[in-house]
């Protein structure tokens, strides 16, 4: 079942459970205007991090973790224990993924930094070669 899915499906527990009355009511109650609403459910405007947050906080019995990536039931006892495990793993990956970035890019850097010198070291090295060139030249004609 993908996010949008999982989202409408909560969406519309929350009309059975009378939590809310109409797509109007639950735009207000999470901050937004009912055309937001309907765009996010029709698929027009993507899920965003920030609303799964929001629809959550309406009721302790959303699991956030299956809103969003399926893992486990749609309701939850524990919602809160999951989500922050949920928030401390994605945190932990996406710290490390940085992390592996910042690394790339200063060995990135230091690479550069050395094939810069190597170029500056070949020009060096060509400007000998002529100079010794016009040596031999001369020394051939003498």
């Amino acid at each position: 079942m993908s996010e949008k899915e999982r989202v409408k499906q909560v969406i519309y527990w929350l009309f059975s459970q009378k939590i809310v009355n109409s797509q109007e009511e639950l735009a207000t109650k999470m901050g937004y205007n009912k055309s937001s609403i309907s765009q996010i459910v029709s698929g027009k405007k993507p899920v965003s991090k920030k609303f799964i947050k929001n629809l959550c906080k309406l009721s302790e019995k959303i699991n956030e973790v299956y809103l969003f990536n399926g893992i486990g039931g749609m309701i939850s006892d524990q919602r809160n224990i999951s989500s922050e495990t949920f928030d401390v793993n994605v945190n932990e990956k996406q710290n490390t993924q940085y992390e592996i970035i910042k690394i790339r890019d200063k060995e990135i850097k230091r690479l550069h930094q050395y094939n810069k010198y190597l170029m500056q070291e070949m020009a060096k090295k060509d400007t000998r070669i002529a100079e010794l060139t016009k040596e031999i030249i001369a020394l051939k004609r003498s």
